[in-house]
Formats: structure tokens, sequence, C-alpha cells
């Protein structure tokens, strides 16, 4: 039996995205990118149980394997997103460049 994503345990209990920004204190990406994409670091995908057990008052913790689908990151999660992105050409200006390319010519 696969174990529920974090946001199937956020929905089940509805609890709002904003209702864990505000409890847990982390950038509102970071919340997002572990919401949608199960990709985060570990001290943050951390503090987010800590917040969803708070919030649902179910004790949720990566030991107790009652959460799964976490992708660890140990760089800033947001770089994979924004790589993956610009790699499929999501991030186009007008001009047809990306924003990295306009920030690697700066």
């Amino acid at each position: 039996m696969t174990k529920p994503t974090f946001q199937q345990v956020r929905k089940q209990h509805d609890i709002t995205l904003n209702m864990l920004i505000e409890d847990a204190q982390v950038d509102p990406s970071a919340v997002l990118l572990l919401d949608t994409w199960n990709i985060g670091e570990a001290g943050i995908i951390d503090t987010l149980l800590e917040a969803l057990s708070r919030l649902s008052g179910k004790v949720y913790r990566r030991d107790l394997l009652n959460v799964g689908g976490f992708t660890f990151s140990v760089q800033p999660p947001y770089a994979l997103v924004t790589d993956q992105m610009t790699e499929e050409g999501q991030w186009r200006s007008e001009d047809g460049r990306s924003e990295q390319d306009e920030i690697s010519h700066v």
C-alpha cells in the first residue's frame, strides 16, 4: 500500500497552504514546492510536517513513515524547479529569451 503524499494528507485535514505558511513561518515557495512536487530540504520537510501535525491534531513525521513520496534536495529546492521550467521553455520572455538567458547577459 502506498503512503499518502503531503498534499493528500493536507487536503484530508482541510488544511490550506496559507495555514501551513502562517504556522510554519517558512518561505511560501518552499511550501508550494513540497505540496506540488514533494521536493524539499530535510529541515523544511520536517518543519512542514510539524506544522501539519499541529494543525491536524495527528502526528506526522518522516521517521513514522506515515507520509510518503518525498524527494530530498541538498541545494535550494527552487533551483530544481527553475532548471526544469527553463528546460521546458515555460519561462520565456516575449522576445524568446529565458529569464536565465537575461540574467546571464547582465
